[in-house]
Order: structure tokens, then C-alpha cells, then sequence
């Protein structure tokens, strides 16, 4: 190999695991759809690292395990979870113990089984991925593992744990990351479940001009979102409860397909408690167009529309079929300094049973909302 070029590509190496290292992707990504041709194996290499969809050509520059683990993450991001699962688990079946994607195929099967309801199993494979990066000094796998293990606690309802966890995210990571608009959101939901709303809400805002700043569209839905329930939540501190009224100039032209929403679906819960039923209806069903494809939270919006009239919410197949997954057991528990989290109550039923349930109340599938990440 010319001298001249391996010094190169070791620049590009350099230049992009000091940003990747830190959460910062975007320079990454754009990198590797304009040198895809010129550079093929970093740019595969960076691909599968971050996750891409829209590189499809670069699949085969990848060795197996990772092309499969790759093409779960995309199934995972289409809420495709049941081939998601089958594709992490063939990952698994084949990865070899010195592999560095070990870690990202243990999270990847911790959060499938986060969407799919088994919540032990998921426990088991973030700590174990935890474990992985750890052993390998991955300082930012263990940001995504810490804040994976919060969503969970979150659902779990368990959100001091949840704040724990998001909090040992958030400060693993130096100022100025890409990733700590995320990582306020994340935060501001555990404080929400504790009615720590101010300290929710200061959090929330600087997230939303963070990511404003840093053209961070998803972030700003997510911040927008959780404003939003929020201000249901301190609906006798607050006179005007629609946060699309209220922050219309924030609001990003093309929307978050979950956090928009979820947005929505806030909207229309409040709206059917103050009476506004034809609001609550238009709010609901936009909500429900969003989010289509995404099993559970689909159901839940649905059961929403359903009930607003009195009718009982009808479990549909989809559900059903994901929530019967059969998960795959993690080899391990995970690290000595991570043994805390694995002792923490969850739920042994499916944490996404009460989707199952036939139910007439409003509020009682309002109350669903706590199996979100909301």
C-alpha cells in the first residue's frame, strides 16, 4: 500500500474516533456519503458503526457478523423488531468472544426486548453490553448502555433508578457533545415521573435551543413532546396546555414520526379533558397517522381514539404476535460495578400486557402512557 494514502486513511481514522468517541455523528455520517466511492472500507466501517440506512451498497464491504448485526440495527430503527431479533440472535450465534461488535449486538437484543415487553431478558443483554464496553474502555457504548438501561427503568416504573442511570450517561460526557440535548430529554422524563417539574422543564428548554443550535430536529420533537405531557402534568400552574400554540415557532417542518406523536397524542389528552372532544379527536388521529408501524405505541393511540367515545379498546395481532416473542438468553449478568441494576424490581409479566387488555376508560389507557419513554 502507497505510504502516502495509509497515512491518510489513519487522518480520516483519527479525525473521525475523536468526534465519534464524544457522540458527535454528524461529521461522520456526511463524510461517508460523499467518500463512499473513494474510501469503501472506512467508509463501510463507519457505516455499520453509525448505524446508516440509506448506504445499501456498503452491506457487503462488511465481514458477516457485522453486516448481519448492521442490518438488525436497520430493521430496529424501521420498528421491524421481530427480524430485528432474528438477525441480532444470528449475530450472536456467530460473533466470536474478541469481537468489539459483541457489545453492540448485546444492546442491540436489550433494547428489541425493551419494544417487545421482556423486560428481564433486556435487562440482561445492556449489562451485559455494558460489561463488553467497559472491558474494552468504549467510553460512549457505555453512554448508549446506561441510557438504554434508563428507558427500561423508566418503563419499569422505576424512575430514580431511570434518573441514576441517565445521569451516569449525561456526565460521562464532555460539553459540547452531540449527544446532550438527547441526553437533557432522557433526564427530564425520570424527573417528570417524580413530579420534579420545574427542574424537568429547565432541562427540557435547554435542550430544545440546544438542539435548535445544532439543527437537531428529532431532539427538538422529543423536547417538544415531553413539554407538552408536562404541561398536562401541571395543568393547575399553566393556563394554555398546547405546546404547538404555544412554541409554533420551534416546530420542525418534517416530523419525528414517535416524538410528533407523542406530541399529538398529548394534545389530544388534553383536549378530551377539557371537554374539546372534536380537538381531541383531530389531535388523536394525527397522532395516529404518525406513528403507524410502531406496534405499541400504534396500540396505544388507538386505544386512545377508541375509548374517547366509551368503546373498548380491541388488541390487535400485531401486538400480540410481538409480544410473544421468544427472547434469547443472555450468556451473563453483566459487571461486578453494574450488579446494583440487576436487583432493581421489574416487572416479571410482559411490561406491554395491559396493550392486551380490553378496556372502556379513558384514563385507564391514559395511563398507559407509563410504558412509554415520554
Amino acid at each position: 500500500m502507497d505510504t502516502a494514502f495509509l497515512y491518510q486513511s489513519l487522518d480520516h481514522h483519527d479525525q473521525h474516533l475523536q468526534r465519534l468517541i464524544h457522540g458527535q455523528q454528524a461529521f461522520s455520517l456526511e463524510w461517508v456519503r460523499a467518500n463512499s466511492d473513494t474510501h469503501p472500507q472506512l467508509a463501510a466501517w463507519l457505516a455499520a458503526h453509525l448505524r446508516m440506512s440509506d448506504v445499501p451498497a456498503l452491506l457487503d464491504q462488511v465481514p458477516e457478523v457485522q453486516r448481519l448485526t448492521w442490518k438488525a440495527w436497520i430493521e430496529y430503527y424501521r420498528s421491524n423488531y421481530m427480524a430485528a431479533a432474528v438477525l441480532f440472535s444470528e449475530a450472536w450465534a456467530r460473533v466470536t468472544p474478541e469481537s468489539l461488535v459483541r457489545a453492540e449486538i448485546a444492546l442491540g437484543l436489550g433494547k428489541v426486548y425493551t419494544r417487545s415487553g421482556h423486560w428481564q431478558e433486556a435487562r440482561n443483554w445492556i449489562l451485559q453490553s455494558l460489561a463488553f464496553n467497559r472491558e474494552a474502555e468504549r467510553l460512549f457504548g457505555m453512554v448508549q448502555g446506561y441510557g438504554a438501561l434508563g428507558e427500561l427503568m423508566l418503563r419499569g416504573d422505576q424512575p430514580q433508578a431511570a434518573h441514576a442511570c441517565m445521569s451516569t450517561a449525561y456526565h460521562m460526557l464532555p460539553p459540547g457533545s452531540g449527544q446532550q440535548s438527547r441526553q437533557l430529554n432522557y433526564l427530564a422524563s425520570s424527573l417528570m415521573r417524580t413530579g420534579a417539574f420545574l427542574r424537568a422543564e429547565s432541562l427540557l428548554m435547554s435542550s430544545l435551543h440546544m438542539a435548535l443550535d445544532a439543527g437537531d430536529d428529532e431532539s427538538v420533537w422529543h423536547a417538544l413532546a415531553r413539554l407538552q405531557f408536562l404541561a398536562i402534568d401541571r395543568l393547575s400552574e399553566d393556563s394554555v396546555c398546547d405546546v404547538t400554540l404555544k412554541m409554533k415557532p420551534y416546530l420542525p417542518a418534517k416530523p419525528s414520526p414517535v416524538a410528533a406523536s407523542f406530541l399529538h397524542a398529548g394534545r389530544g389528552i388534553y383536549y378530551r379533558r377539557q371537554g374539546g372532544l372534536d380537538e381531541a379527536r383531530e389531535c388523536l388521529q394525527l397522532a395516529l397517522e404518525l406513528v403507524r408501524g410502531f406496534t405499541c405505541e400504534q396500540q396505544w393511540i388507538q386505544g386512545l381514539i377508541e375509548t374517547i367515545d366509551g368503546k373498548r379498546t380491541q388488541p390487535c395481532p400485531a401486538v400480540t404476535g410481538l409480544l410473544c416473542l421468544e427472547p434469547v438468553q443472555a450468556s451473563g449478568q453483566g459487571g461486578v460495578v453494574d450488579r446494583t441494576w440487576a436487583e432493581i424490581p421489574l416487572p416479571d409479566d410482559n411490561g406491554f400486557a395491559c396493550l392486551l387488555t380490553q378496556t372502556d376508560s379513558f384514563e385507564e389507557v391514559c395511563a398507559w402512557r407509563s410504558r412509554f419513554f415520554i
